[in-house]
């Protein structure tokens, strides 16, 4: 029985063949299927771009624009929060017309704004409105684009191979987050921010490309009801859905008030450790390797207690936020604040990853859209508001008081919900699923 063939469903194995073809697509054997072997190349490329123009883009707000600590938590506010409105109606959008187009519509839009806002900066023209204003259409985009990612999965693998497919499209942008990083902190030092723009627009040919060259089975849309009707209906699913609501909440918390590193990297590099433009790079790199590392964990785990695994991994990634507070406030060396920012991105990498694995094997396949437009919007809406709040305690109180706040909220409502979690007779049963290792 041959596991290459990314249109063949298994719904009549053997429990004995399911366990092999299991086996066989754990971690990174799911790039046996050619047409997730596509997908991952053409987001991997992109997603090193896009990381690029992440702290090319911090850098130029900071040093050239000398933006504001809350000026720059604007930033995520503009680039995040249409999010906020345009999420849960792309759902419908995306469970209407073929996700193959809808991305490379989406890519094309990313590719024209990246290439602007090198020219902008080429020119010596631009402005902090003109960050503002790119980081809005950006946004516009990423509200069907993120939920279009992450529903177009299920087209690429079977579902036996599914739970991986998740965890190694995770290990895919972190490894993104890593290298990105990393190449713009010479880039930037070598010939300045306008290149990782540029770099970062013509990344996004790789994943344009790779959409044609997939060979998919006919896309089925969903057609009952109108578009408020069907959108009505994934809000409702989620609603009534506690193996879904659950992880969404704990996404909301970890998000808002545990991740937001665009935010307070650049500062506690330029105000607590007086770093260079390439210890500001490995900082920033530091979080993606740590968030790699806990993406291919969840990649090769068992199944097991997802749930519980998820929420502990939660208070974790708070207590590293923490700490990396209270290093900055001492403040010690750069290089323990870089270990430490590695081990919150283990940490939130293993909650996210579980996170989305949980509620995309719980969606019904004519609901994934509509669904991951509200997990996406839930994940996305908490990086405006978080920047918006971290960049305002920055401003007043400083970096180190941010991250000290956001780190213990993490850790309360983490630790309240893992306490609720165990007690409660119902959840302590938990056998949700991770990816089979």
């Amino acid at each position: 029985m041959s596991v290459t063939d990314p249109s063949t469903i298994h719904d009549n194995a053997s429990p004995e063949e399911m366990e092999e073809l299991e086996k066989r697509a754990r971690g990174f054997g799911v790039l046996r299927f050619r047409n997730y072997r596509l997908f991952f190349t053409g987001q991997f490329i992109s997603t090193t771009g896009m990381w690029m123009q992440s702290l090319a883009q911090s850098w130029l707000v900071v040093e050239t624009l000398n933006a504001s600590a809350f000026q720059l938590g604007l930033v995520p506010l503009f680039q995040f929060g249409p999010s906020l409105i345009f999420g849960i109606p792309a759902g419908t959008l995306i469970d209407r017309f073929p996700r193959r187009y809808i991305l490379a519509a989406t890519q094309t839009l990313y590719m024209s704004l990246a290439i602007l806002l090198a020219m902008l900066t080429w020119t010596g023209a631009i402005q902090l409105w003109h960050v503002y204003a790119t980081g809005f259409v950006f946004g516009i985009t990423g509200a069907i684009d993120m939920p279009a990612r992450h529903a177009f999965v299920s087209e690429l693998v079977p579902k036996y191979a599914l739970k991986n497919a998740i965890a190694i499209n995770a290990a895919t942008f972190n490894m993104g987050r890593i290298l990105g990083p990393a190449i713009a902190g010479v880039v930037l030092a070598w010939v300045g921010p306008a290149w990782c723009f540029f770099l970062n627009g013509i990344s996004y040919i790789g994943p344009i490309c790779a959409m044609f060259m997939m060979n998919l089975l006919p896309f089925v849309k969903s057609t009952a009801g109108s578009g408020w009707e069907q959108m009505k209906e994934g809000i409702s699913y989620v609603r009534r859905t506690s193996a879904i609501r659950q992880p969404m909440l704990l996404v909301l918390i970890v998000g808002s008030f545990g991740m937001v590193y665009t935010v307070w990297i650049p500062l506690i590099a330029t105000q607590s450790f007086n770093t260079s433009e390439g210890m500001f790079g490995v900082m920033f790199s530091s979080m993606g390797l740590g968030s790699l590392l806990g993406a291919l964990s969840v990649a090769y785990m068992r199944s097991g207690r997802g749930r519980t695994r998820m929420i502990i991994t939660g208070v974790l990634q708070g207590s590293a936020t923490l700490s990396i507070g209270l290093i900055a406030a001492v403040p010690l060396n750069a290089w323990i604040a870089t270990a430490a920012i590695t081990f919150s991105g283990i940490c939130a990498a293993n909650t996210m990853s579980l996170a989305n694995t949980l509620v995309q094997t719980t969606a019904p396949d004519e609901l994934r859209g509509r669904v991951m437009a509200v997990y996406s919007t839930v994940f996305t809406g908490t990086l405006p508001f978080g920047g918006l709040l971290a960049g305002t305690i920055s401003n007043r109180w400083g970096v180190e008081a941010s991250m000290i706040f956001g780190g213990s909220v993490v850790v309360i409502a983490a630790t309240t919900m893992l306490v609720r979690h165990i007690m409660s007779p119902e959840e302590a049963s938990d056998t949700a699923p991770i990816p089979v290792g």
